[in-house]
């Protein structure tokens, strides 16, 4: 007996077609930031305490380096600030620029620029630390040059984190596509400071909520992005994949387990606290 392929109408119908899955199969992704999100949001504790909480395991959270809206800190200090908004701006704009599918090493221009980049951060973080030990040191440590040094190193992390992504979900990476192909790319991924510098000025509530909201988002992000290139080199399932849309289920379990991770951090930091006698940065 002869069997004819199905047509691609009489496919979907009999449910081999994507677009009859179940609506959480195919906005699984979606149903987990939203589930997340609202967890969050109906959390019955104040929003700062909130936010502080969550993030407790990834930055210090030293009240003198931290910027303030209307007496509310933001989840992150000065300096993770910029290291979590550069990282979001770099996935933004690079997305946006089509450099996603890169899979190609920085120019050597554009490789010793984000090294500067990062040793502009190294160098302000050891400033400030000698000046918290209170010995010498060259200047006057400030948050705005904790954001600035933060952002410039957020976007090294983030150009290395599309990198990764690119080498290992697509099908057909683009080897020869450089993830930054020239010199002035990273400034380029530098210049949304100036907005969000003004934004933060500002001091208002109305900023406030948003922008502690994308700080924990890209911190999430930043994780779920790991997780997902580890998973996919463990599954051995790395360059399976022509869109992201066939990768969703498994970028929602990278998602879930970014969350478990960073709230395993937190907790294991409360109760390190706890069981030392050190008191919390709050």
């Amino acid at each position: 007996m002869t069997f004819m392929p199905l047509p691609p109408d009489t496919q979907k119908m009999n449910g081999f077609g994507e677009g009859d899955e179940p609506f959480y199969r195919r906005h699984l992704l979606a149903v987990v930031v939203f589930f997340s999100t609202m967890g969050f949001l109906a959390a019955p504790w104040p929003f700062e305490v909130k936010a502080h909480a969550a993030m407790h395991g990834l930055c210090a959270q030293t009240p003198s380096h931290t910027f303030y809206f209307d007496g509310r800190p933001l989840p992150f200090d000065g300096r993770m600030t910029g290291i979590y908004s550069g990282v979001l701006a770099s996935f933004l704009i690079l997305i946006s620029l089509g450099r996603h599918r890169a899979a190609g090493l920085p120019s050597i221009g554009a490789g010793l620029v984000l090294f500067i980049f990062l040793g502009a951060m190294a160098a302000d973080g050891f400033n400030s630390l000698l000046t918290d030990l209170g010995m010498w040191h060259p200047y006057t440590p400030s948050n705005e040059l904790r954001l600035l040094t933060g952002w410039m190193a957020g976007v090294g992390i983030g150009t290395i984190m599309v990198m990764l992504a690119g080498m290992t979900l697509w099908r057909s990476p683009r080897m020869r596509m450089r993830v930054l192909p020239a010199w002035w790319w990273p400034c380029l991924l530098i210049l949304p400071i100036v907005p969000v510098r003004l934004l933060i000025e500002s001091g208002s509530t109305l900023v406030y909520y948003p922008i502690s909201m994308l700080l924990m988002g890209s911190a999430v992000i930043a994780f779920t992005t790991l997780v997902l290139c580890t998973l996919l080199m463990l599954l051995n399932r790395e360059n399976e994949y022509e869109r992201f849309s066939q990768a969703r289920g498994l970028a929602a379990v990278s998602m879930l387990i970014a969350i478990a991770i960073i709230v395993a951090i937190g907790g294991g930091r409360f109760w390190l606290e706890a069981a030392t006698g050190v008191a919390a940065l709050v």
